[in-house]
């Protein structure tokens, strides 16, 4: 939606998820009014008991579809008709907003425990989609707001990308296969950290110039500083193999004066 300040002209282009929280609800929309609702939708449910179609709440025209689109025997959409509400889009007194489940809050371990249950529904499928499994899981009535939660957590994770552009089927990445196969995220995350902490001590034991070793390898012991140690050993080693050398040398010769001379005249 497009909205414009009243007292400059500025125009904002804004959700109408915004609109209803930052501008309805501290009465900013005075100091507005709106010049294009072109992507809001109504969004009517039929009632439970009776089977009537009633108005449900205004909603930006994607969440709105993909509700209507996900659940139709429940949900369908209208065009702006402004029975039910002035032309702020503030929903008037005697209108009852049956708003689904939106207020609901939920745990990060809650979500990552309806991720884990998704991913491991078949071992096999790596196309699936998030609504038709969650149903077997989670009250009707939250499932849209959890399926909403549950993609956008695994899509933000790297585990899964969408197949087609209304997000309503995905696909696992390379990541998701391997969370599939470990068996689930927490699993995944552990087996992360392992092979991580494994990398770093090899390259600690290895000598890795990155490692500990490093930092260690510019210090020097003040005792022995620029000194270099000889071993008095390698002198006398030195020593005994040229004497052994030389008596051989001393022998030959004379071998050579005292015995083979002698044979040879």
């Amino acid at each position: 939606m497009k909205i414009k300040n009243i007292h400059n002209n500025t125009e904002l282009s804004i959700s109408y998820q915004e609109w209803k929280q930052n501008y309805l609800k501290n009465n900013k929309f005075i100091n507005f009014e709106i010049i294009n609702h072109s992507d809001i939708l109504e969004l009517h449910s039929f009632d439970e008991e009776t089977g009537d179609p009633k108005f449900n709440q205004i909603l930006d025209s994607k969440i709105a579809q993909k509700m209507a689109t996900n659940e139709p025997q429940r949900f369908f959409t209208k065009k702006l008709e402004f029975n039910d509400y002035d032309e702020n889009l503030l929903i008037h007194n005697n209108t009852k907003e049956n708003t689904v489940s939106e207020k609901m809050i939920i745990k990060e371990n809650e979500v990552i425990e309806l991720f884990d249950k998704v991913l491991l529904f078949d071992k096999n499928d790596i196309n699936f989609s998030f609504m038709k499994i969650l149903q077997y899981f989670v009250d009707k009535k939250n499932l849209i707001t959890l399926e909403e939660k549950i993609s956008q957590f695994a899509e933000l994770n790297g585990y899964v990308k969408p197949i087609n552009s209304n997000k309503i089927n995905y696909q696992l990445t390379q990541k998701g296969i391997d969370a599939k196969y470990l068996g689930g995220h927490i699993q995944y995350m552990e087996n992360k950290f392992k092979k991580e902490s494994n990398i770093k001590i090899e390259n600690y034991i290895g000598g890795n110039n990155n490692g500990i070793q490093s930092s260690n390898s510019n210090f020097t012991n003040p005792t022995i500083e620029n000194k270099q140690i000889k071993n008095p050993k390698n002198k006398a080693s030195i020593l005994e193999i040229l004497s052994w050398i030389v008596g051989i040398l001393i022998g030959l010769v004379g071998l050579y004066e005292f015995i083979i001379k002698k044979i040879i005249d």
